[in-house]
């Protein structure tokens, strides 16, 4: 399955818009404003499930900018 994303500056956008991450993250804006920049697909397992209403309640967590030199710090890999 392709996890699509048009966030071009993201250290996973992949050209046709599809994302490489290893694995992905997406919590509901709550836990995504509680929650630190390193928790994400690897800690997911600890999350209790938010739900949500709208789409537009949800953030993926697992956005790391382009040459950010905190890539390697969530453990998540890019699929060549």
């Amino acid at each position: 399955m392709a996890v699509m994303c048009t966030v071009s500056n993201c250290h996973y956008w992949g050209p046709g818009n599809k994302c490489d991450a290893s694995s992905i993250l997406i919590v509901s804006d709550a836990l995504a404003d509680e929650a630190t920049d390193r928790f994400d697909a690897v800690q997911a397992v600890d999350a209790e499930p938010t739900p949500v209403d709208t789409c537009m309640a949800t953030a993926c967590k697992t956005f790391v900018k382009r040459d950010d030199p905190a890539i390697t710090d969530d453990h998540i890999t890019k699929r060549l």
